[in-house]
């Protein structure tokens, strides 16, 4: 029940903090606004970050990491490749927006921009339906725009509380507010 009502309130946070920063830079559609939404909810668990794990069990924790399971699966078991390489893409993605200084900080941010619209290409290609092969052409092709859109949001809506406080405060801020 807890997890439900965190979900809900991470979904309620989500929903109006990414609807206002795309409304603002007056970018995407509300098929591109719910799956950033989703991703978003996903992620705020840092165990879904590092969902993946290599063959011995281990947590793959990188993008390499995460780009060598998917060429290990690739002609194997589409549905697992398909599944690694669209976290491939979400993950850079989540990190180039919402984490951008610490990525440039590293020297990642030009390989994250290069590589999630790639993941989001391969995963496209490997699809099963076609609702998901749509909505991942058109990450790949949005991707920038995106993650710059995230980090906007990061800058303007998520302020000070969030830096300091962490998530979950802001998220209970937010429930204060409705």
């Amino acid at each position: 029940m807890q997890h439900a009502m965190r979900q809900e309130s991470l979904y309620r946070l989500f929903h109006r903090l990414v609807n206002r920063s795309f409304s603002d830079l007056q970018t995407g559609d509300e098929a591109l606004k719910g799956y950033v939404i989703d991703l978003l909810v996903r992620f705020a668990r840092t165990d879904a970050l590092y969902e993946l794990e290599d063959p011995t069990g281990r947590q793959v924790d990188t993008v390499v990491g995460m780009l060598i399971e998917a060429d290990r699966l690739s002609g194997v078991n589409a549905n697992e490749t398909f599944r690694v390489l669209r976290h491939t893409g979400d993950y850079a993605l989540f990190m180039s927006g919402i984490f951008r200084a610490y990525v440039e900080r590293h020297g990642f941010l030009e390989w994250y921009m290069v590589e999630g619209p790639r993941s989001y290409r391969r995963a496209s290609s490997v699809a099963d339906g076609e609702a998901d092969r749509e909505i991942l052409v058109r990450m790949r092709r949005d991707f920038e725009q995106i993650s710059g859109a995230l980090d906007y949001m990061r800058k303007v809506y998520f302020g000070q509380v969030a830096l300091r406080k962490g998530l979950d405060d802001l998220v209970r801020r937010f429930d204060l507010w409705n």
